[in-house]
């Protein structure tokens, strides 16, 4: 990064551009995010002047055009000078994607900083299903539970039938299952789901973790008893039945080396918000399972593979910024498949989005789970 550069372009506003920290996956690479994070280098917007793009998903070749308004909403794109993360100006508010990723922009007039846009590059950009009710903001709620499971776990089989139990319930309705074999002290070289991003995604757990098998919900819960009534009783107390904040809408498609998500995240509540995307794989079979007996318990569903803005210390993911009410913004990205046992037949893709709980956490608002070559719109809320 050329900081004369930057110094030269902005003559006296003594402002600095970072990359954000490389993204921590326990060694997964997802190789496809640039720019992010709010460090002290990094030139903060004043609040006079706003870029947009007219679109933030792009295939390769298209063309991205790019405005540029003041405080009273007036077209003064012909007075900025638009960058790059590296600080090369986008000639006359247009730039051609060349090669997949995720890029950064930001604009300047005068000494006047912009708010950053991302665009996201795929091979191919699924396409978002139609919203069937454009004025409904009553968005069916779904949390998580994370299991945190291992192949040399004794008692994890006992969870899966605790947890096959709650499928049969009408709560299957308000929640998308993750499988975690990542806990250093039950792993093994025979355990067909393991992954960096779940021992990563241990690490962000910690202590909370209480040997295996733990059921986790959302991302600062704590461990469940292994009886579905008690799974039942914890999602009774978190599910807003009469709507999510927000509600996601997504289409899902990839190949042997990437898998590539869309999504609408449309919000019921002014907030702001996260999201973060987890890659999982289910089907997988492991004839090797501790405790094993019934053909289920050797089938390993929804294992987590890899994911986006994974950290030992935050997988809330990237700001979203606020989301007004009625008003949608578009997450995209794609996720890399790094080995190739994975079967990306079986895999989909988890978007979370998450908005600050009353303890200033980062706490799941809803999720949605698409497989590959799938898409998935709205649900809404329904009588039950």
């Amino acid at each position: 990064m050329k900081i004369t550069k930057f110094f030269a372009l902005l003559g006296a506003v003594a402002f600095a551009f970072a990359a954000c920290d490389p993204i921590d996956n326990g060694g997964d690479n997802n190789g496809t995010q640039q720019g992010g994070g709010d460090g002290p280098d990094r030139p903060q917007p004043t609040g006079s002047i706003t870029l947009t793009a007219d679109k933030t998903s792009v295939e390769i070749g298209d063309i991205v055009t790019f405005t540029v308004t003041d405080a009273e909403n007036q077209d003064v794109t012909s007075q900025a000078n638009i960058y790059d993360a590296e600080l090369t100006v986008v000639e006359n508010g247009k730039w051609t994607a060349a090669t997949t990723g995720v890029y950064e922009f930001f604009a300047t007039v005068g000494s006047e900083n912009s708010n950053y846009v991302k665009i996201s590059v795929m091979a191919e950009v699924p396409e978002i299903p139609e919203n069937p009710e454009p004025e409904n903001l009553a968005f069916n709620h779904r949390a998580i539970l994370v299991d945190f499971t291992g192949v040399n776990c004794g008692y994890c089989p006992d969870m899966v039938d605790e947890l096959i139990k709650l499928h049969g319930t009408s709560w299957v309705n308000h929640y998308n299952e993750v499988t975690n074999h990542g806990l250093a002290s039950y792993l093994t070289d025979g355990d067909p789901a393991r992954s960096a991003a779940a021992t990563t995604m241990c690490n962000f757990y910690g202590g909370r973790i209480s040997g295996l098998p733990t059921l986790i919900m959302n991302f600062n819960g704590q461990g469940i008893n292994r009886n579905y009534n008690a799974m039942a009783s914890t999602l009774q107390s978190y599910i807003q039945l009469d709507g999510a904040d927000v509600g996601i809408s997504m289409a899902v498609s990839g190949d042997s080396e990437v898998v590539y998500f869309a999504s609408e995240i449309k919000a019921a509540k002014t907030n702001e918000y996260r999201a973060t995307a987890w890659l999982l794989e289910s089907d997988i079979y492991s004839p090797n399972q501790a405790g094993a007996t019934k053909p289920e318990h050797k089938i390993y569903d929804f294992a987590i593979r890899n994911g986006l803005n994974i950290t030992r210390s935050d997988i809330s993911g990237e700001d979203l910024g606020t989301i007004e009410e009625g008003k949608s913004v578009e997450y995209s990205r794609g996720i890399e498949v790094t080995s190739n046992s994975w079967k990306v037949e079986n895999c989909g893709v988890l978007v979370i989005v998450s908005a600050k709980d009353k303890n200033g956490k980062w706490e799941v608002v809803n999720s949605a789970y698409c497989p590959v070559n799938e898409s998935k719109a709205f649900e809404f809320v329904t009588a039950e």
